[in-house]
């Protein structure tokens, strides 16, 4: 026997509390922000969801990709600032910096885009 088809959202929520639609529509919204691959937008989903129960792998998942995000968009903001050396030890300073950065990614067990790191 098929369950009955839904024709509209406002009916699939409708015997449900507000918690509970609450935290059906954050796990959409941090599932979606995980699609979309941006710090930004994750950073911000993550910050609506914050105390209320939603599934702990998504959290979790969302929290690992949210720190991978952060990391890769410090050392690209920081390579995209620095196109221009005026002699070398700017290059061995931002060098050693740059390899900062990725140890720091590293000790947190973050695997960062091997493009950014080659």
């Amino acid at each position: 026997m098929k369950p009955p088809k839904v024709k509209r959202w406002k009916d699939l929520f409708a015997g449900l509390s507000l918690s509970m639609k609450r935290s059906l529509v954050m796990k959409k919204n941090l599932t979606d922000a995980i699609s979309a691959y941006d710090f930004s937008v994750m950073n911000e989903a993550l910050t609506e969801c914050q105390g209320i129960d939603i599934a702990m792998k998504l959290r979790k998942s969302a929290e690992v990709l949210n720190m991978k995000l952060e990391h890769e968009l410090k050392i690209k903001t920081f390579l995209g600032e620095k196109t221009h050396h005026d002699n070398y030890k700017d290059i061995r300073k931002d060098a050693e910096r740059i390899n900062d950065m990725v140890k720091d990614a590293q000790d947190l067990e973050i695997d960062l885009d091997p493009e950014l790191v080659k």
